[in-house]
């Protein structure tokens, strides 16, 4: 139930950029299609289908490594222009004789300044000097013969972009930066004019995201009951929006409370599945997933017990809506692109396991819908369905929640009690100072770590409280917030009125280097 790639004008070689799937959306926002796939089946699809253009992504490894990816002749030779990112740019300039290094004063792992060559047409319409977003080890240091700088790191004098011709002669350019990325202001502009140079023509419209869906829903799931899990949250309340109309009674939804909740979050599920037109039906098993956690304390542990548990549960409940036929029930699944890239998923590294994806099911089958889409698309989904701002504007919850927010700690009633008032005070605080809606995410965690303090003339040795809220469009990138003395001042003092926590701490750390959760 993705995207069809048929009529694709772009194909995109991937060779495990976390922000590849971004470039596809980028374009999608532009209004052109892309399809996505590793280089070696992006030969054979352009085989069938022509494209307009071909991008190159970026990737987690040197190009000097002996098992980095290479770019396959086929794509080289194909008669298109080209558009080589960040890994791209350094395996082309290697391709044709440049040269490629580690510099440890050109690295860049977040904003840069750059200028760039305005006569280019890839530049056309934008300034000089831009800030742009940047994930690299290595650089190009040498562009190769018959290639051009078209932009430079205005500090480090660094090759930021570079343009020349392949072995076809269509024109190949070349950015160590990510058009792809929120943060590079004109990125999506770069992106247009590219796929101007290209010729490729307007054929995507956000609202045939609906459509398409509906009626792949019709024809994948025909008559069989769906059992979708609902958290109340933008992705699983859009979906449920969505498929009401399709399935009717056959969608049943459900809510697993193992303890991973926060204050007051069942009954505002409840209220967000009903403005989707559906009841939301709670399972209880806060017992099981205490049972199963014991003293686990291991992030990645912690959601291998998690998935597995999470995963049984919803085999049992299809099981008793089908009287034992898994093959009368689907899955529906409200996974995001994010999701499938930290999970490793579409081909790079694993940086964290995601509780929806690769879940094993057995017999169980399962859709993922929105396994394309980003944060953002799925907000504007949720507004032209016409679902009220408690779901189009709700912060994201990890599916583990609580769990992951006491990291060094076992996962008892007791910690998970702590971390849940903290949450609930900060984010009163938060909304009390309309900071609430400021921000894209909160993050409130317990952290394992005991530290000395005083309160009342005695001696404490509790752990601490972590605030952390960061802002985002897509959830590939984000910037830590930085709060006012006042806020944070207020927030430290009601934390540590707690008789567990002994201080409070601050985490306004951009992603990357960091992630969005602590876990």
């Amino acid at each position: 139930m993705e995207p069809a790639t048929s009529r694709a004008q772009f194909v995109i070689g991937d060779f495990g950029s976390q922000y590849t799937l971004l470039a596809e959306s980028s374009n999608r926002k532009n209004g052109f299609r892309s399809a996505v796939f590793d280089p070696l089946r992006a030969v054979k699809w352009i085989t069938n289908n022509p494209p307009k253009g071909i991008i190159f992504s970026g990737g987690p490894k040197s190009v000097n490594d002996a098992d980095a990816i290479r770019i396959p002749t086929p794509l080289l030779k194909a008669n298109v222009p080209k558009l080589a990112v960040c890994y791209g740019m350094q395996e082309i300039a290697r391709t044709y004789g440049g040269s490629v290094k580690s510099v440890e004063t050109q690295r860049g792992y977040s904003r840069e300044a750059i200028e760039v060559d305005t006569s280019c047409a890839l530049f056309r319409n934008m300034p000089r000097r831009q800030v742009v977003w940047a994930s690299h080890g290595d650089s190009v240091t040498r562009v190769p013969k018959g290639f051009r700088v078209i932009a430079r790191n205005t500090e480090t004098g660094g090759i930021a972009g570079m343009v020349g011709k392949d072995a076809s002669g269509n024109d190949v350019w070349c950015l160590q930066f990510h058009p792809e990325v929120h943060h590079t202001k004109y990125g999506k502009d770069m992106l247009r004019n590219y796929a101007a140079l290209c010729g490729a023509v307007r054929d995507w419209k956000p609202g045939n995201i609906v459509g398409h869906m509906q009626q792949a829903g019709r024809e994948e799931i025909r008559d069989r009951l769906v059992l979708m899990g609902g958290s109340g949250g933008v992705d699983s309340t859009t979906l449920a929006k969505i498929y009401v109309p399709v399935f009717g009674k056959r969608l049943h939804i459900i809510l697993i409370n193992g303890g991973q909740l926060r204050e007051g979050e069942v009954e505002e599920a409840k209220r967000n599945v009903k403005a989707a037109g559906a009841r939301l039906r709670v399972v209880d098993a806060r017992a099981r997933f205490a049972r199963a956690f014991g003293n686990v304390i291991d992030a990645e542990e912690v959601r291998a017990v998690f998935r597995k548990l999470y995963a049984e549960i919803f085999v049992e409940e299809a099981y008793y809506m089908a009287n034992g036929d898994l093959n009368r029930v689907v899955l529906l699944q409200g996974t995001l692109a994010p999701d499938r890239i930290e999970s490793g998923a579409t081909g790079g590294a694993l940086i964290k396991t995601h509780h929806n994806v690769d879940l094993d099911t057995g017999d169980l089958v399962q859709l993922h819908p929105f396994a394309d889409l980003f944060k953002y698309e799925v907000r504007a989904l949720a507004r032209k369905l016409g679902l009220p701002r408690s779901v189009s504007e709700r912060h994201p919850f990890p599916g583990p929640g609580e769990f992951i927010r006491i990291p060094g700690l076992p996962k008892t009633p007791e910690n998970l009690a702590i971390v849940r008032w903290c949450d609930n005070e900060v984010t009163k605080i938060l909304k009390h100072y309309g900071w609430f809606d400021r921000i894209s995410q909160l993050v409130v965690t317990y952290e394992g770590v005991k530290l000395v303090g005083v309160k009342g003339d005695a001696r404490v040795y509790k752990p601490f409280a972590v605030v952390r809220a960061v802002r985002t469009i897509d959830f590939m990138t984000a910037e830590g917030v930085i709060f006012s003395p006042r806020i944070v001042r207020e927030i430290e003092t009601v934390l540590t009125r707690h008789s567990e926590v002994s201080r409070v701490r601050f985490d306004s750390t951009n992603k990357p280097p960091a992630t969005t959760e602590g876990e």
